[in-house]
């Protein structure tokens, strides 16, 4: 009640203080909701071996698409370079950023329920990204079939309605039933036999959700006038190996179109694919940093002018018996009940900019960022009004009574 009463004196000050803190606890909050939003996708996960996965990216010229018998060329050209272990061509990669996405489902009546429905987001159906590839794809992009086999040369020839899943997608459609030989439906009339189950790591644009791992694989040879040849090399090749992929792809046909920027590793991609997720919570943290600092300043310098305007009242306590811990208690205290009510302010005014944003990534936090967030705000106006008040604790009697 004291301490109030003494706040009375110093209300501009308090409320700039409660102020203060509300909105360093806001700050805190939505800028750990992001960060977490963005550390969610930062942490997808990529095959072992990215770094010896060596990707160039080709395009046709206007009005010319590759045959099945030159993209053959191509790999046949590819897989004969000193270190390619194997080589394959898709027309998507993983962290690519590119894919298509088809309506695929785990039963004939799944599918039917789809079609009535007039929306694929019914039981049994997903909308995964679906990739055609070549045959070992898989193995060149270093990911490992865990159950079944890969697609053979004669299936993706054929285009045979086979396709692969990885493992997370085979768990959402069969749950723990074994995935290989059932079948899936990607139509009414388009019904493909699972061969393979493969590891889930992260697709072509993973945006940080359980359904990242969840794509497909279907063999044949990628149409359009782009695609992607993949090689996994030995190790320590560096970038020779796609050095020379380039110059023995132009060697075969000069007027396609290789873009040195995109023939890189698969950890250059992956990297490439999050750039922007990982500058945006280095600069969220550092934001946050300087507002928590800026706050620490203002507390010091508000909490030192009330220490000096009371110091004959500290000097008569400390006369009539009061200990140094005392005064230093005295402070905190009166710094944690101008923080506290602030804290709370903070947290309504994040939910409050939550509810009316339309920015998905501010709506990743709850109970736990919200918690650490106020902690972090009255932990550090605890530390800025510390060396004040032991100052103000440590000097003597007599001269703080000295003082006008």
């Amino acid at each position: 009640m004291l301490i109030l009463k003494a706040l009375r004196h110093y209300l501009p000050g308090a409320l700039l203080l409660t102020t203060q803190a509300a909105l360093a606890c806001a700050v805190c909050i939505l800028s750990l909701s992001v960060i977490r939003d963005s550390q969610s996708r930062l942490g997808a996960r990529v095959s072992g071996d990215a770094e010896r996965i060596w990707i160039v990216h080709a395009a046709d010229p206007v009005g010319k698409q590759a045959s099945p018998e030159t993209i053959r060329e191509d790999l046949a050209l590819l897989s004969r370079l000193a270190g390619v272990q194997t080589a394959a061509a898709a027309d998507a990669i993983p962290f690519g950023g590119r894919s298509r996405r088809y309506g695929l489902c785990n039963s004939a009546k799944a599918m039917e329920d789809a079609i009535s429905a007039g929306s694929i987001e019914v039981t049994g159906c997903q909308q995964p990204p679906i990739i055609t590839a070549t045959e070992r794809w898989l193995p060149s992009m270093g990911i490992p079939v865990l159950q079944g086999r890969d697609a053979d040369p004669a299936e993706v020839a054929t285009g045979a309605r086979v396709i692969l899943l990885s493992q997370a997608l085979a768990r959402v459609l069969y749950a723990n039933e074994p995935a290989v030989g059932r079948q899936v439906y990607l139509g009414p009339d388009d019904v493909r036999t699972v061969i393979g189950v493969f590891d889930a790591v992260a697709g072509p644009s993973p945006m940080g959700s359980a359904a990242d791992a969840q794509w497909a694989v279907q063999p044949g040879y990628p149409g359009g006038s782009q695609r992607y040849f993949a090689m996994h090399a030995r190790p320590g090749l560096g970038r020779q190996v796609v050095d020379g992929a380039i110059d023995g792809l132009y060697g075969l046909e000069a007027y396609r179109m290789l873009d040195p920027e995109k023939a890189r590793s698969l950890v250059e991609y992956r990297d490439e694919f999050l750039r922007a997720d990982t500058f945006k919570a280095r600069l969220l943290g550092a934001i946050t940093v300087l507002v928590l600092v800026i706050m620490m300043v203002g507390v010091s310098g508000m909490v030192g002018s009330w220490v000096n305007r009371r110091r004959r009242a500290i000097g008569i306590r400390r006369a009539l018996g009061a200990r140094q811990r005392d005064i230093l208690s005295y402070f905190l205290v009166e710094n944690l009940l101008l923080s506290a009510p602030g804290a709370i302010l903070g947290l309504g005014l994040a939910a409050a900019i939550t509810h009316f944003s339309r920015f998905e990534a501010l709506s990743s936090w709850g109970a736990g960022t919200a918690a650490i967030a106020v902690s972090v705000v009255m932990a550090t106006n605890v530390l800025a009004c510390l060396q004040p008040s032991l100052r103000a604790a440590r000097q003597e009697p007599l001269e703080l009574l000295r003082a006008r």
